[in-house]
C-alpha cells in the first residue's frame, strides 16, 4: 500500500503540474491494481483510493476534452466515496464533478457542486480545503450565467 501510496501522490503532482497524459496513465494503473482489492480499502490513506483516484482521472480526463469519460468517472467516484460515508472522500469525489462541469462550460452545475462541497467542508471540519472550493464557486460563479 506505500507504494500505491507514492503512485497516488506522484499522479497528483503530474496533474498539477499539467502533465494530463502521465497522469492518466498512473492513475489508470492505479485504478487496475486496486481491481483486485475491496472497493471500500482504505489501505491506510486518509481518503478511500477508488473515490480519489476516481476523482482526479476525471479531472485529469476534463483538462483533455474527454468529458463523458471524466463525468463517468467522477460519478463513479462519487457512489464509491458515499458507500464508504467518509466525507474526506465524499468531497473529494464531488470536488471531482465540479472540475469536469467548469472545464465543460456547465458553470451554473459546477457552481452547484462545488456549493455542496463546501457545505461538505463545513459540515465536517475540512477547514484545508475550504479556500480552494470557495475559489471554485468563484470561478463557477464568474462564467454562470445571469
Amino acid at each position: 500500500s506505500m507504494q500505491m501510496a507514492c503512485k497516488m501522490y506522484m499522479a497528483r503532482a503530474h496533474l498539477s503540474r499539467g502533465e494530463y497524459e502521465t497522469a492518466i496513465e498512473l492513475f489508470r494503473e492505479i485504478l487496475r491494481s486496486l481491481e483486485e482489492r475491496p472497493v471500500d480499502a482504505f489501505l491506510g490513506l486518509p481518503v478511500l483510493p477508488a473515490a480519489w483516484i476516481g476523482s482526479s482521472l476525471a479531472s485529469s480526463l476534463a483538462e483533455l476534452g474527454t468529458f463523458e469519460e471524466a463525468e463517468a468517472r467522477a460519478r463513479a467516484a462519487i457512489q464509491q466515496a458515499e458507500a464508504s460515508e467518509q466525507p474526506d472522500s465524499i468531497m473529494w469525489a464531488y470536488r471531482g464533478l465540479g472540475v469536469v462541469a467548469l472545464l465543460r462550460g456547465q458553470a451554473d452545475e459546477a457552481v452547484r457542486v462545488f456549493e455542496r462541497v463546501l457545505g461538505l467542508c463545513r459540515t465536517h471540519d475540512l477547514d484545508a480545503y475550504v479556500s480552494r472550493t470557495m475559489a471554485a464557486v468563484c470561478g463557477g460563479t464568474s462564467n454562470a450565467r445571469p
